[in-house]
């Protein structure tokens, strides 16, 4: 990996590429291969990875004999810089990131610099391949203000990156169009501190040791789910084996819906 052997975090000696398909297929630690005439009956596969395949209401309880495998990823594209929450000065700026789709390499990719209302192309590197990342960029000359770039990507079969997510029971797949939010100032050194000072509240007692066992942050912060929805997904950790005490489940939902809720509009 970059030049090194894998590291164990990604699945030293070996790890299994699924071309095309989301990361949890990507099996880490890989020790043998089985050849099978039949769909594999493991509770991942079976059971927790798993996607309605068309949308649903949010909240709706998806009955599991209707559910399929997470397979094939859907075109996504991601802002890399400016950075979320960053203060900046008046000028050029550039708008950087990456792009990756599934069986159908991605295309173009549009950025927008007035909360969709106009798309612009944006420069695409020149290594268009099946399954490959392309990396995008763009030149905004900012003004001073408060500012959202939003980047979306297409792929040759015409996909496009949706600017809301269906919902799935599990959040599987997502692939919204990207937003970063940043503000020019003239003086942007006065704001030195405050830049990505995203959640002010700390994290209660329990919280990492129960919901950053097998996920990151970010994966977290991505659901921007109620309450209630957070309750369910307390749930699901629960069946999967994890250990929540009841003296810590409240002040983790309320972590998690005021951190992680959904945003105002």
């Amino acid at each position: 990996m970059n030049g090194e052997a894998l590291p164990a975090p990604h699945g030293f000696p070996l790890r299994m590429v699924a071309p095309g398909w989301a990361g949890d297929s990507w099996m880490k630690w890989l020790s043998a291969i089985e050849v099978r005439t039949s769909p594999f009956e493991g509770f991942f596969m079976k059971t927790a990875y798993r996607h309605p395949g068309l949308p649903v209401a949010p909240g709706a309880v998806v009955d599991p004999a209707s559910m399929k495998p997470v397979e094939e990823i859907g075109i996504k594209s991601v802002i890399a810089a400016p950075a979320q929450g960053t203060f900046l000065a008046p000028g050029p700026l550039k708008i950087a990131g990456a792009a990756w789709s599934g069986a159908s390499p991605v295309a173009t990719v549009e950025i927008s610099v007035d909360r969709g209302r106009r798309w612009m192309p944006a420069e695409l590197s020149k290594n268009k391949t099946t399954y490959g990342f392309r990396l995008f960029e763009s030149t905004f000359d900012a003004p001073a203000g408060y500012h959202v770039v939003m980047a979306r990507a297409r792929s040759e079969r015409g996909d496009i990156q949706p600017m809301i997510q269906e919902w799935n029971p599990s959040g599987y797949l997502f692939n919204a169009v990207h937003q970063v939010a940043f503000t020019v100032s003239a003086d942007p050194g006065k704001f030195a501190g405050s830049a990505g000072d995203i959640l002010s509240t700390p994290p209660p007692a329990g919280y990492r040791e129960r919901c950053l066992v097998c996920r990151e942050e970010d994966m977290i912060s991505q659901q921007r789910l109620t309450r209630s929805q957070w309750d369910k997904e307390v749930d699901k950790t629960v069946h999967w084996g994890a250990t929540v005490a009841m003296e810590e489940r409240g002040a983790i939902l309320d972590y998690l819906a005021k951190s992680f809720g959904p945003r105002p509009r």
